[in-house]
């Protein structure tokens, strides 16, 4: 569907939207065909952050192993709280740089019940903010 929408004259547009959507729903082989044109689908650090909330975590790794990697944030630590990735949360802090996190990691973990994703950002040293003052 991809290709022949992108063979079409003019061609079918795509933006950033389109490798976030790929991203939420783990379709590696898609990001892959995406950013393998010419030029490639642009993504931004929602990418990640989506790859991150569904648990893609062969996604992610595909993203951030990109020359540049695709950019990520504070967001992405929060989207995979939300999700319950406890997971990807722990390879996202094992990566150097670790990915950033902000109070919305502890709110989403909370949020959503995901006991063991709290007990995991709040147990690092330093550990994840509860709010922005602290």
């Amino acid at each position: 569907l991809l290709k022949f929408s992108r063979a079409q004259d003019p061609p079918c547009p795509w933006n950033e939207e389109t490798c976030d959507r790929a991203a939420q729903g783990g379709h590696l082989d898609v990001l892959k065909f995406l950013r393998s044109q010419d030029p490639p689908c642009p993504w931004d650090w929602m990418t990640c952050s989506w790859a991150a909330r569904g648990g893609h975590l062969d996604v992610l790794k595909f993203l951030r192993s990109q020359d540049p990697p695709c950019p990520w944030s504070s967001g992405t630590c929060a989207f995979a709280a939300k999700g319950g990735q406890l997971e990807v949360l722990k390879w996202l802090k094992d990566q150097d740089p670790p990915c950033p996190w902000d109070e919305h990691t502890c709110f989403y973990a909370a949020e959503g019940g995901h006991l063991e994703v709290l007990k995991f950002v709040r147990g690092q040293d330093p550990p994840c903010p509860w709010s922005r003052s602290e």
